[in-house]
């Protein structure tokens, strides 16, 4: 068994972080042997909107659908970073959640 280093929770403009998946990749690329770019995708109990969050709420909500909007793109270039023993990628989101916190979902099949 070897050991391989890499980044499983990266953030970019691909939802409300910044820069492009593109440089998050190639950047990771350099240093990484695996890396996974994770959008924020979903928040199932999200609190209603209201004056007191009106601005975290919608944050969160067009993060959300720039990435539903987006997938098919955002899959295509992960899986065209990826190359077998050199550099690995995986597609990914992370969930917010008021009661159980922020997790990770990491693909299985790419």
């Amino acid at each position: 068994m070897g050991v391989f280093f890499g980044d499983l929770h990266n953030h970019c403009g691909i939802t409300y972080g910044y820069g492009s998946l593109e440089n998050a990749l190639r950047a990771a690329s350099k240093h990484l042997d695996f890396c996974s770019v994770t959008p924020h995708a979903m928040w199932p109990d999200i609190p209603a909107k209201d004056q007191d969050n009106e601005y975290l709420i919608t944050y969160h909500t067009d993060a959300f659908n720039k990435i539903k909007k987006n997938w098919e793109y955002v899959k295509s270039v992960v899986e065209g970073f990826s190359h077998d023993r050199e550099f690995v990628t995986f597609h990914s989101f992370e969930m917010h959640s008021s009661e159980y916190g922020d997790h990770h979902f990491v693909s299985p099949s790419d």
